[in-house]
Formats: C-alpha cells, structure tokens, sequence
C-alpha cells in the first residue's frame, strides 16, 4: 500500500498523473498482481483497452487479454480445458461403473469371501441401535466378528469421488454377527432354552458375560482403491478379478453403525 500511495503524490505507477483519486482503484488492483509475480512467472490478464491496460502492458510477465473469450482460446488453455473434460468424461464413466449391477454383483461376492475384512468389524454400544430386540436389561454391549458368509443382502448407494483413484460407497450390509453383552442370570435363564447364548462368564453376584450371534445390519463405507490411470474400460475387466492375489482394485470396509434385527 505504501508503493500505491507514493504513485498517487508522484503521478506513478497506475495513476495518470498526481492525486488522481479515479486511478486509485486500479493501483490498488495493480499492486496486488505485482504481489502475485513472486508465486507465478506469468499472470493472464482480462482488462479492457485504456490507461489502466497500457499501464500493464510496462510489465513484461504479463500476458493480456480483452476478455474471457480470448482466454479460453489461448493454446494452453484449451489444452488444459480439453484435458478437464476428458477428466469430467472418465468420472461419470467410473461412476456409472461402479454403480452398475453386475459390479455390485462382483462386490457382493467378494464380501462373501471376505472374511478377514468382515472378522475386524467392531462397532461399540452407543453406535448399536435395536439392542432392545435382545430382551433384557443390557450393559456394556458390542458387536464384532460379522460373517461374511452370512451376508444375504448388500444395499449400495451412489458412489462418490473421494480423490483421484479413490471411490466411496455407502452401503449396508445385512449378515450375522457376535453381540457381546452383560445381563444378570435371572433374566438369561428365560432364553436359555429358546436362544443360543454363550454364557461365558459370571460374577459372584449372577451378572453374566454373554456372547450371541444375530441377525444384523451393518452401515459404513467401502472404499475402492486403484491406480488413477486405469481408464475406466481398463477398470470395468479389473472388477471381474475382485478376488485376485494382488487385485488392481483394492477394496477396504468401514462400519461406523449397526442395527440389531
């Protein structure tokens, strides 16, 4: 601002001649592009004919334009638009990729053979829902090794960029798991000869360590990960080998919620 306010007094710079006060907007203006030199080596600027553009025109690192429609037809810019669009195109072709139904179909069985990514699923008391649907006045509730091969349904929703190479997919998925939960015996003797529930521990004062396999449905996030060159044809004969050694589409589970059934 200090380099602004000597232009005004000496008629420097942007201003046609001294304490023009119409000139001062545009200084201001010139002074913060000046500042953007130290980041860029050339700058691109839209300005119409007038004092303002010969002014601009003193410094060589400055490539001016009548407007935006010159702009976009600079040779570099259209490169770089051309490029964006085959970008946006590839997207929406990833997209409907991994929204289509033989994929989903691929994913299903993949999660059905899955079951070290299915083991590690844990998810604490206060993200359970329908833990009244055990029957009895519960503490210290969690949920963990769901089965993959129980999985009778998987419900996906629209998959959305994460970053380059990286989808996310909501989904829930229905399948059996351990529900680990205190109750006193009184009330586990009611289900004992109606319920499979493993009484594995209990206390000096009858408050049982339970463990019971459920009907449940899990809510999260899959993650798919692949190198961002893939081109999405390239990608659609990638998810046929799902199950690969070393797949080329990496698929990653995140439950964050359950609902007891």
């Amino acid at each position: 601002m200090r380099q602004v306010l000597e232009d005004y007094f000496l008629g420097a710079g942007a201003f046609r001649k001294p304490k023009h006060r119409d000139d001062m907007p545009d200084a201001i203006v010139a002074s913060g592009i000046w500042a953007m030199l130290s980041k860029y080596q050339n700058l691109h600027i839209a300005v119409k004919e007038g004092a303002f553009r010969r002014h601009l025109q003193t410094e060589p690192k400055y490539r001016l334009v009548d407007g935006l429609t010159e702009f976009f037809t600079l040779e570099m810019v259209a490169q770089i638009t051309k490029a964006l669009d085959g970008n946006e195109k590839d997207l929406d072709a990833q997209i409907k990729l991994f929204a289509s139904e033989d994929v989903k179909t691929r994913v299903v069985e993949y999660l059905r053979n899955a079951k070290d990514l299915l083991d590690d699923v844990y998810v604490e008391e206060e993200k359970i829902t329908g833990l009244e649907a055990l029957e009895m006045h519960i503490f210290g509730a969690s949920l963990n090794y769901a089965q993959a091969s129980a999985i009778s349904n998987v419900d996906f929703s629209e998959p959305a960029l994460v970053d380059s190479g990286h989808f996310s997919i909501p989904v829930t998925i229905s399948t059996r798991a351990q529900i680990l939960y205190g109750a006193s015996y009184g009330e586990v003797a009611e289900f004992e000869s109606s319920r499979a529930i493993d009484n594995w521990s209990m206390d000096g004062e009858c408050l049982c360590d339970l463990i019971e396999v459920r009907e449940v449905e899990l809510i999260g996030f899959l993650d798919l990960r692949f190198t961002p060159e893939l081109t999405p044809a390239v990608l659609e004969v990638h998810t046929e080998y799902l199950q690969a050694e070393k797949p080329m589409i990496e698929i990653g589970l995140e439950i964050s919620t359950a609902q007891v059934r």
